[in-house]
């Protein structure tokens, strides 16, 4: 359980914190305006994939917005996983 829901960012810090990761090191994948809003104050760079409900939000924000989730739609930072999910050297770079 977070204190408040998104917008706030305590769900990401929460998890974050349980994980023991970084912001630096993660990205959060969301469909909203809200969820977007409680990514960034959580330090963390975020993947928009709008939804038929969320499309007409502003994702100015994020770090990507996509339409799909395929690996070749996917930013390339996260294409390069798909392409050797074993090599961890090249993963959040």
């Amino acid at each position: 359980m977070v204190a408040a829901k998104k917008p706030a960012p305590d769900v990401y810090l929460t998890s974050l914190a349980q994980l023991g990761v970084s912001p630096a090191r993660a990205i959060a994948f969301e469909d909203s305006r809200n969820g977007l809003i409680s990514a960034k104050a959580a330090g963390l760079r975020v993947l928009i994939t709008p939804s038929i409900y969320t499309d007409d939000e502003d994702f100015a924000d994020a770090d990507w917005v996509r339409r799909s989730l395929e690996a070749n739609a996917l930013p390339q930072v996260l294409a390069a996983l798909f392409a050797d999910p074993t090599d961890h050297r090249r993963r959040f770079g």
